[in-house]
């Protein structure tokens, strides 16, 4: 029948080069192979190991497709997480520099510039970042000096010394504070019965030249 035969051949998908669209098969799956000729089961035979390894070919091509997508994904991630890490640092560090600048610690103030201090212990510290003041203090002239800091309170003069005694105690306590005598000398912080007159942030007292200017003079009277 070589006529049919010949209409067969003509109508069979995989007869194009082998070429298959997606999910097409590169035979006829409707027809039983007990409905091919002897020609036709040889030669579906001899093509079925070539189907099967363009199969594996176009399977090893997407998996070194996605191999490509995939490591460049990752790399982008890894990229993106060590950024992450340098912006969360960045953020940890202007948070913690934040926390600093708020608390008890000395701060410098620009000439002209008012500065709300949360409490009495932090302004007191800040009078001496001011030109105007350089050398230990009594209670009163720090009193009087806090206005200039930014520091207001409604308190009665008397009430406010009381209170500054006591923000002067912690300091003291803490070694942020030193004490010295009505002449301007220090005091041995050692001596719990050495009652101070003055009062100077001890990282003030420290420096070279108030250390050589009270060594030559007393500090002025109150």
């Amino acid at each position: 029948m070589p006529d049919q035969a010949n209409h067969v051949e003509e109508q069979r998908p995989w007869s194009n080069a082998g070429v298959s669209t997606p999910d097409e098969l590169p035979f006829d799956s409707s027809r039983h192979p007990r409905s091919l000729s002897d020609d036709q089961l040889r030669q579906e035979l001899e093509q079925a190991s070539g189907w099967i390894e363009r199969e594996r070919a176009e399977e090893r091509a997407a998996r070194l497709a996605y191999r490509t997508i995939a490591d460049r994904v990752d790399r982008r991630i890894s990229a993106i997480r060590r950024r992450q890490r340098e912006i969360q640092g960045e953020h940890d560090r202007r948070l913690s520099t934040s926390r600093v600048l708020s608390s008890d610690h000395v701060r410098e103030l620009k000439p002209g510039r008012e500065m709300r201090h949360p409490n009495l212990a932090e302004a007191v510290l800040a009078i001496w970042t001011l030109d105007a003041y350089c050398e230990p203090m009594t209670t009163s002239e720090i009193a009087a000096a806090l206005p200039d800091v930014g520091y207001h309170s409604q308190a009665a003069p008397r009430s406010l010394r009381s209170t500054i005694n006591q923000a002067l105690t912690r300091l003291c306590r803490e070694g942020r504070v030193r004490k010295f005598r009505m002449d301007g000398s220090p005091l041995d912080d050692a001596d719990p019965n050495a009652r101070a007159r003055r009062y100077m942030p001890a990282q003030v007292a420290r420096m070279p030249s108030h250390t050589a200017d009270l060594n030559q003079a007393g500090a002025p009277m109150a």
